[in-house]
């Protein structure tokens, strides 16, 4: 009788383990494939985020000149400003 318990334990044994194993190979699968959307996603961000870097470097570059711009203006407007430059 303790043999028939000991199969009975043994086949329960291996059916919870092949039970498990399929259910963490299936949840590793899904990771997979949500790890691969996240790096797509990532790289997306990435590619957004040089236009960016792009786009404000230039727009920093525009705001020097115009800046330059205005303080040459500014240096010719004020009264003698010519005549310290002649001496």
């Amino acid at each position: 009788m303790s043999g028939i318990v000991v199969w009975a334990l043994f086949t329960g044994g291996i059916t919870g383990a092949v039970w498990a194993g399929t259910i963490l190979v299936g949840h590793l699968r899904k990771l997979a494939k949500q790890q691969l959307f996240l790096l797509e996603q990532l790289e997306d961000r990435l590619e957004q985020l040089d236009k960016v870097e792009k786009r404000l470097a230039a727009t920093e570059e525009r705001l020097d000149f115009a800046a330059r711009l205005l303080t040459s203006a500014e240096r010719r407007s004020l009264p003698g400003a010519g005549a310290g430059e002649q001496a």
